[in-house]
């Protein structure tokens, strides 16, 4: 991990754990990690740009990082015009 990295896009944000429960009705929808249900989810909802006064609008994102034992995280991302 870099430290003292500097953030050009995303610079506000907010991180929690949170637990993934795919949907009962939908879950055959679902393979690998998306199927079962984990509490090793990292979630990060970010704004693309700095919020101010005169901000023409937001451009919100979302990521998500599922963390697996032995191997990288998988993650997911998600946003308007991504």
């Amino acid at each position: 991990m870099k430290f003292k990295r500097l953030k050009l896009v995303h610079t506000q944000g907010v991180v929690a754990k949170v637990k993934w429960i795919p949907d009962g009705v939908n879950s055959e929808q679902f393979s690998g990690i998306y199927k079962t249900e984990t509490d090793n989810v990292i979630l990060r909802l970010s704004e693309t740009t700095n919020l101010t006064e005169t901000s023409t609008g937001l451009m919100p994102s979302l990521a998500m990082k599922f963390l697996v034992d032995e191997h990288r995280a998988l993650n997911l991302f998600g946003m308007p015009s991504f």
